[in-house]
């Protein structure tokens, strides 16, 4: 669902295809993941990667009109890697970084 908006299951899944192989060519690993609401009414699978640099992952992000990436290097806390737009009123949040 590139930027939140919701697309066909046919379109996610054609998307989701060119992802994993995009990442096959990168010789990462991945395992399977989702995201969901807390009272279920929103439900979204995704990708856990490992062996990706952070110029890899925001160039496949962009590429596959991600709003969001986690990122986590072992020992720290997990960051939120935006790629919306950074917003006026504050974003100061300690983990969450904005790609612009």
């Amino acid at each position: 669902n590139p930027a939140s908006q919701p697309q066909s299951r046919e379109a996610n899944d054609r998307a989701d295809a060119a992802l994993c192989a995009r990442l096959d060519e990168a010789g990462v690993a991945r395992v399977a993941a989702w995201a969901e609401a807390p009272d279920g009414t929103w439900y979204e699978p995704g990708w856990l990667v490992h062996g990706l640099s952070l110029e890899a992952l925001d160039a496949l992000a962009r590429e596959f009109g991600q709003a969001a990436t986690l990122s986590w290097v072992h020992g720290e806390p997990v960051h939120l890697r935006m790629m919306l737009p950074r917003p006026a009123a504050g974003s100061g949040l300690r983990w969450v970084d904005w790609v612009e």
